[in-house]
């Protein structure tokens, strides 16, 4: 057994915190809980998602993992994004 199915348990473990603190505190308190903190989560889910579909990926599929990718960047790191986040 690899090492790797440790990461993908704590992606489940990560996954299932963050619903269940935003089902626990509603919108407004998941929102208002340490940027740090959900700047981590998304950068994990970030680099999971990348891995599943670039690095794991082959073919036609990891085309569209690696187009998905520059889209989500691009958003990440537009104004409209930033005001929306805040």
């Amino acid at each position: 057994m690899g090492g790797g199915l440790y990461v993908n348990y704590a992606f489940t473990v990560v996954s299932i915190a963050d619903v269940l603190w935003w089902w626990q505190t509603g919108l407004d308190g998941y929102r208002g809980h340490p940027r740090w903190m959900a700047g981590v989560v998304h950068w994990f889910f970030g680099f999971m998602f990348f891995n599943a579909a670039v690095v794991f990926g082959s073919g036609f599929m990891r085309w569209i993992g690696i187009a998905s990718m520059l889209i989500l960047v691009v958003i990440a790191a537009s104004p409209t994004w930033r005001r929306f986040s805040q």
